[in-house]
């Protein structure tokens, strides 16, 4: 299901990427691709008859920013870190993209507190695309 929302979600990601170099401010110079490997997006799919507002509120406590992208989707974007505190789910980071514990992109539901899981009927990482720099 969110796979339809891939193209439009990786071309938000980039944005929020760049946005985020752009905005640094820290003694430390990343170069643009440590920086984009280090900001990571991921799709949200609503239970039915969720509160979309109060589940992307949730997160954005949590220092994500949680965008909603229609009725049934929230975009949420940020450090790989600061997903990983939040979701309590161990994650690392390849060329693949984002793998959760078990290996795949979607977040297991039950590592979840209760009230972070409440309205929320997937969590998925984008995979990055096939093409662009240092993929040829």
């Amino acid at each position: 299901m969110l796979l339809k929302f891939i193209p439009f979600l990786l071309m938000t990601g980039m944005a929020a990427t760049q946005a985020s170099a752009d905005s640094s401010q820290s003694d430390v110079k990343m170069t643009d691709q440590e920086t984009a490997m280090s900001i990571v997006s991921a799709a949200i799919l609503l239970s039915p008859g969720a509160d979309g507002d109060a589940v992307a509120a949730r997160f954005a406590a949590l220092g994500l920013e949680a965008q909603r992208i229609g009725d049934e989707t929230i975009l949420l974007t940020g450090p790989l870190e600061t997903f990983q505190d939040a979701l309590a789910t161990p994650m690392s980071m390849s060329d693949q993209g984002v793998s959760v514990g078990d290996g795949g992109a979607t977040v297991p539901l039950s590592h979840l507190p209760d009230d972070l899981r409440q309205g929320v009927a997937e969590i998925a990482f984008e995979t990055p695309p096939d093409f662009g720099p240092g993929n040829f």
